[in-house]
Order: C-alpha cells, then structure tokens, then sequence
C-alpha cells in the first residue's frame, strides 16, 4: 500500500469525507473578514487616515484577494481527488503565491 493510500485512510471518516478539510476551509474566510475588518476601522476613523496605514490597508487589500482568489483554489486543489489536480499539486503555484503575496 503506497503512502498516499495510507494517508487518505487515516484522514477520512468511514463515509469518505475528509474532515481535515473543515479546518481548510476556515482559513480563507477569517482572512478575508479580518482584512476587511482593518480596511473599515481605518475608512471610518479619521484618526487611522496616515500614510502608513494606507500603507496597511492595500497589504490588508491584497490579503483580502489572496483570500478570495488564491485560498479557495488551494484548498480545493488539497482536497481533490482528480488525476489532473495532482499533477498540477506537483508544481506548488499556490505555494509560490502566497509567498509573493
């Protein structure tokens, strides 16, 4: 038995799901919401209207895309189970764009 096989017993329940997945899919939506949570306490407040916290919000902007676009895609890429996801697993681009990011 290879490891993959091994490793796709353990994770799963006894009607195939994965619930190492739930976790997975958590990440992208705390993400998002405290991306956007920054974005709103510094258009509301006056106060926050510095140049190093516009500085913050287009970083909290681009970690509010990553979240929309590149986390979920990941995750499903994770938890896929198709012949052609798996071959492009091998080349970690997602990986590559959270680093970037």
């Amino acid at each position: 038995m290879n490891e993959s096989a091994e490793f796709s017993q353990n994770t799963t329940g006894g009607d195939g799901v994965e619930y190492w997945a739930l976790g997975l899919m958590g990440l992208p939506v705390v993400t998002v919401f405290g991306n956007v949570l920054v974005c709103l306490s510094v258009y509301t407040d006056r106060n926050l209207h510095t140049v190093t916290n516009y500085f913050i919000v287009s970083l909290a902007i681009a970690d509010i895309l990553v979240g929309i676009l590149v986390m979920p895609l990941a995750v499903y890429v994770e938890v896929s189970k198709t012949a052609v996801w798996r071959r492009l697993r091998l080349l970690r681009f997602d990986r590559w764009v959270f680093v970037v990011s």
